[in-house]
């Protein structure tokens, strides 16, 4: 669930950048005189335009979500995934009362080492409110990534997001040191603050679901044992029905995930299969102590209807670290 959810912010935080205006304001001579030589835009979303909440801002972004996001990379990784590869999402729907509000100041300056060019963003505050969200991720080898490989279907009835809520995180963005595409990211003072509120959440296989194991159907068949399913060959959803998290004794008590050093993300395809490659960045999922309390739903619908309840989650008082790599591909 944290990787999808650190994929879902990229990814909308890159959907808000061409959308934005630059606003002009008058210097005046004594405010010239003060200036360097450096060069460097800012963005001030700083007015009381519109207001979530405590949230405050002068730009909203509503009806924000395409029907298909593709990131790819024509030089893959490794020395197995050297082809084209492309992972993205499609089916994305949200509902009408979906918006994102940015607050503070963002800055945005390019430089030159001579050997290498990087973007640094300052970031700003970002509240990020979906409702009634459907995502189908996949994994390709070409850009209409509609039909192939598909790794599932994430779905939330309502979210809450604020990305950077101090209003002094930074981010710079490069390709990789050798020139390859590839994205790299060098994290600053990088927080996500998630406000608790009981969410529906659900990751499921809305195609052909799976087998049994060989093992088992072996077993089965010989001994010729009676009503036995081999095969779960239609949708299914795992999730957490009512999802919530919070300090101890707190309410509505936000859970911070604090990100920092490099994290890299690439895509390569090697013929037969494409495969998404992930270095993560440090992140610490709390630097206090937080309480998640969830049950855990099996169901054949994303709404996560009916009985089927495996158990109930309550795991108290702790601040993960988790650091290393990862690769995504569907089977």
């Amino acid at each position: 669930m944290k990787k999808n959810l650190a994929a879902s912010i990229i990814v909308i935080f890159l959907l808000t950048l061409p959308i934005l205006s630059f606003a002009k304001t008058a210097i005046s001579d004594q405010e010239l005189e003060t200036l360097s030589a450096e060069a460097g835009v800012t963005l001030d979303f700083s007015a009381p335009t519109y207001t979530a909440g405590s949230v405050s801002g002068s730009v909203m972004v509503t009806n924000f979500a395409p029907t298909l996001f593709a990131w790819g990379d024509s030089d893959g990784f490794g020395s197995t995934y050297t082809g084209l590869g492309w992972v993205g999402a499609t089916n994305i729907t949200m509902g009408a009362a979906s918006n994102i509000i940015m607050y503070n100041a963002m800055t945005l300056d390019v430089g030159s080492s001579g050997t290498a060019t990087k973007l640094n963003v300052g970031l700003p505050s970002i509240l990020i409110h979906p409702v009634e969200t459907n995502v189908t991720l996949r994994v390709a080898p070409s850009d209409y990534v509609n039909d192939l490989y598909v790794l599932g279907s994430l779905y939330n009835d309502k979210f809450a997001l604020i990305v950077n809520p101090s209003g002094v995180g930074s981010i710079t963005i490069s390709n990789h040191a050798d020139n390859t595409q590839g994205l790299e990211m060098a994290l600053s003072n990088f927080y996500l603050a998630i406000p608790s509120e009981e969410i529906d959440i659900s990751w499921g296989d809305a195609g052909y679901g799976f087998d049994c194991a060989p093992e088992y159907r072996s077993a089965t068949t010989t001994g010729g044992a009676a009503n036995v399913t081999l095969a779960y060959g239609s949708a299914g959803y795992f999730g957490f029905r009512n999802y919530q998290h919070g300090d101890y004794g707190a309410s509505n008590a936000p859970m911070l995930i604090s990100m920092s050093g490099s994290a890299n993300i690439d895509v390569g395809s090697s013929g037969t299969q494409t495969s998404m490659n992930i270095v993560l960045p440090t992140t610490t999922i709390n630097p206090t102590r937080v309480h998640i309390y969830a049950p855990l739903v099996m169901s054949t619908a994303k709404e996560l209807p009916g009985t089927q309840i495996v158990g109930i989650l309550d795991v108290r008082g702790f601040s993960t670290r988790m650091t290393g790599s990862m690769q995504v591909y569907a089977h």
